[in-house]
């Protein structure tokens, strides 16, 4: 009797009887052994058996079939040779042979034999070091995935430090815009054109609203740490509304208030 036989590691051995002239292997549900791994593509290759010899085809798979670390198309398979399927990989046993002197890894534990049909979904948590030796070439190394989380988790905190000192400068910049707001209210205390005034620290805005003349609406300027009222989310600048004019957005206490003071200037004027 021929079998495939598959090791997991620290796990009874799982083996792939081959009673049929032809096997078909892959991921898809149809194949006789059915492979539930990645790397294996939905059809992947077939063992036919004639005459006492079985012969492995790969079906142009995306991975490849190996047999013995070499990558093969159409082979002869021999007892005790390695054949690798995408990342899986098991043991050729032919108990008819009596040439081989190679152990059968089945019968190292208890017979885990297994009809033909789906391999469990155990070599899904197969060790990563038994999977590295299974890789074929070209693809990364198991390695890479921790040496790239490091390197992202380090970018991430990095930049969460950068955002941090950024917000922290923004806010440094807002209440000097505060303080001089407070000087300017001052200025125009006694001015009677201006209706109001107000500096509110707890919603981090100030308005000032002109009437011109009599009959005229009244024109409102506003600033605004953060977003404005339009945009609410998170912390990205100290913005200016001013009539008929787009929203902007300033960074620095001195490019505010001298937008600001032109702003009010064309309002009294």
């Amino acid at each position: 009797m021929a079998k495939l036989v598959w090791q997991p590691p620290e796990q009874a051995p799982t083996a792939f009887v081959i009673a049929q002239e032809r096997v078909a292997i892959g991921r898809d549900a149809s194949n006789d052994i059915r492979l539930p791994e990645p790397a294996v593509s939905a059809r992947h290759a077939v063992i036919i058996s004639r005459m006492g010899q079985a012969t492995l085809h790969d079906l142009s798979s995306s991975n490849g079939s190996w047999v013995n670390g070499r990558r093969v198309e159409s082979t002869p398979l021999r007892h005790g040779d390695t054949v690798q399927i995408g990342r899986l990989t098991m043991t050729y046993v032919d108990e008819s042979s009596a040439a081989s002197s190679l152990p059968d890894p089945s019968r190292t534990q208890p017979d885990a034999t297994m009809a033909v049909g789906s391999l469990p979904d155990a070599i899904d948590a197969a060790n990563p070091a038994a999977a590295a030796q299974q890789l074929p070439p070209g693809v990364p190394e198991l390695g890479e995935l921790d040496r790239l989380i490091g390197s992202i988790r380090s970018h991430r905190s990095s930049e969460g430090q950068q955002q941090e000192q950024k917000r922290a400068q923004l806010r440094e910049e807002w209440q000097q815009v505060m303080r001089y707001c407070t000087a300017l209210k001052a200025r125009l205390d006694s001015e009677p054109r201006v209706r109001f005034f107000e500096i509110s620290e707890r919603h981090s805005t100030v308005i000032l609203r002109v009437l011109r003349k009599d009959g005229e609406p009244v024109q409102s300027l506003r600033l605004t740490y953060g977003r404005g009222s339009a945009r609410a989310g998170s912390e990205d600048g100290i913005w200016l509304s001013e009539p008929q004019q787009a929203d902007r957005r300033f960074e620095t206490c001195a490019e505010t208030t001298r937008h600001l003071v032109t702003a009010v200037a064309h309002l009294l004027a």
